[in-house]
């Protein structure tokens, strides 16, 4: 905040915090559950499946679907908040800073960086969701998502480069790409397993 804000805009703002701080920890964990749960029932299942029929791979489906479930969503997550908090802190800067750190004559580098940063947010909470429910429109989201924040938040601590805040977010972004191109991966979280 500027400060000249008003106390009745400092307390708009702190009351908007609480209630945000209160939905992240009481809400959305419940909402994100029922999402990813419906994969680990169906990765249990199937493990059981193959126990019962004696199968000796089990051991090795194990291990690949949890780690695949566990990386590639602890991924996207971890990647979407980071987005989502360096978005606001890109247009903090881009509004409160009259030096901002230009890409081209006139044009500030972090207004592609809190745009790019909010879309690559949103791409990866939809994907989210997406792969949760082992529809093939999340490993699309998830890759354009990956990708947006990978390339646009690397020029933004290209251009930007008085710390060293952008680039974990671009590094995940290229996890993302990667893991989505793999194809163990992609075929551990869209395939249904037969009964």
């Amino acid at each position: 905040m500027l400060p000249n804000t008003g106390p009745t805009n400092k307390k708009i703002v702190l009351g908007l915090v609480i209630v945000a701080s209160a939905l992240m920890i009481a809400v959305i964990p419940f909402i994100a559950f029922k999402m990813v749960n419906p994969i680990i029932g169906y990765q249990l299942e199937r493990i059981a499946q193959f126990m019962e029929e004696g199968n000796a791979k089990y051991h090795l489906l194990t291990l690949t679907t949890w780690l695949v479930s566990f990386f590639v969503f602890m991924m996207l997550g971890v990647s979407a908040a980071e987005n989502f908090a360096n978005g606001h802190a890109a247009f903090r800067i881009l509004y409160g800073h009259p030096k901002r750190p230009m890409f081209a004559e006139g044009i500030s580098i972090t207004y592609f960086g809190w745009l790019g940063l909010w879309v690559s947010f949103g791409l990866l909470v939809a994907a989210i969701y997406q792969l949760g429910v082992r529809n093939k429109t999340g490993w699309y989201l998830a890759l354009i998502g990956g990708a947006v924040g990978c390339l646009v938040i690397g020029a933004t601590h290209y251009v930007r480069h008085a710390t060293i805040d952008y680039l974990p977010g671009s590094l995940m972004g290229l996890s993302i790409v990667i893991m989505m191109l793999i194809p163990l991966f992609k075929k551990r979280l869209l395939e249904e397993y037969p009964e």
